[in-house]
């Protein structure tokens, strides 16, 4: 019998409301995939990197950020949540008011405590790669996907 794995499912992001709470590194990294996707995106926390401070100055109509820590409601309305934070307390209070509100929601911190999870992802034009090793092995993950990388720059025109 093979092992579990993740099932694969693509969703159109146009203008869909994402919410990520917490502006580190991940919480960086999320919104750049996910503004290439053309996603809403709202960024709460009460500081974000550099990177994503640029990110949100030159995408104003698609990338929020409200300045302060989690509340209790931020996930309302969400298509999607990502529970980004360097606090495991908060990650966990982001989940669960996630899943209580039927709202799709990645822990980055607990695989366990998410619905999904965002793959590797190879892109050239409308062609879509995303790669996973169902939170295995990460490494491997990220050196498949650098090599459809390359491989859609060879075959995409």
């Amino acid at each position: 019998m093979q092992e579990k794995g993740f099932f694969p499912l693509f969703f159109d992001m146009e203008d869909k409301k994402v919410v990520i709470i917490g502006g580190g590194v991940i919480g960086t990294r999320r919104a750049k995939v996910l503004a290439d996707f053309n996603a809403f995106i709202t960024v709460i926390s009460p500081q974000v990197t550099e990177e994503l401070k640029s990110l949100i100055e030159n995408n104003p109509k698609k990338i929020n950020w409200i300045q302060r820590e989690y509340e209790q409601g931020d996930c309302q309305q969400a298509f999607l949540v990502i529970a980004a934070t360097s606090k495991r307390q908060v990650n966990e209070s982001v989940g669960r008011e996630a899943k209580e509100a039927g709202v799709l929601v990645t822990v980055a911190d607990r695989k366990e405590e998410s619905d999904v999870f965002f793959p590797g992802i190879a892109r050239k034009e409308n062609m879509v790669i995303g790669i996973t090793a169902s939170g295995k092995n990460h490494k491997t993950a990220r050196k498949v996907t650098d090599q459809c990388k390359v491989m859609l720059n060879h075959i995409v025109e």
